[in-house]
């Protein structure tokens, strides 16, 4: 038995958010480098006092103009709203509205990366979902706790 849960999903109707954070573009499967950037997402925001109880991690597939979708994502660790001035490094975003399925992750933190891969291997293709080219997240919240067991993420993924 997996030491996390993966819910059923709930079709929720997300809107347009702006955003500003730390990107890093990833090949797909090549993800080691996350837990770090979020680590220096926070070292950079808290010393200048920005602080929210929501943060996002925001995954966009990068098109290559010559082949179209390539297999590189952008990961973007980032807190929702709009600031003046930028951390060195932090980018604005947008996440873009629509519908999406909602699955709450329950579990440490270093393992949310299986499920995942699960959901993407194993229920989204038997599933009844029919997906849309758009964003997908996390979202972190006060029932996030990181390494602790009964830690809460929020998955969103595009549907039609």
């Amino acid at each position: 038995m997996a030491d996390w849960t993966l819910s059923d999903p709930v079709i929720v109707d997300w809107p347009t958010t702006k955003a500003f954070g730390l990107s890093v573009d990833y090949q797909q499967g090549a993800i080691k480098g996350i837990p770090e950037q979020w680590e220096r997402y926070v070292s950079l925001k808290e010393p200048l006092g920005l602080h929210s109880d929501v943060q996002f991690g925001v995954c966009a597939m990068i098109s290559d103009e010559e082949h179209g979708m390539s297999k590189t994502f952008r990961y973007t660790c980032a807190m929702p709203g709009e600031a003046e001035e930028l951390p060195e490094g932090f980018t604005r975003i947008v996440l873009r509205g629509g519908r999406f399925a909602k699955f709450t992750y329950r579990g440490p933190i270093a393992l949310f990366s299986q499920a995942v891969e699960h959901l993407w291997t194993e229920v989204l293709p038997k599933g009844s979902l029919e997906l849309r080219d758009s964003i997908e997240f996390e979202y972190y919240d006060k029932r996030f706790k990181g390494a602790e067991a009964d830690s809460e993420v929020d998955y969103y993924v595009p549907v039609m």
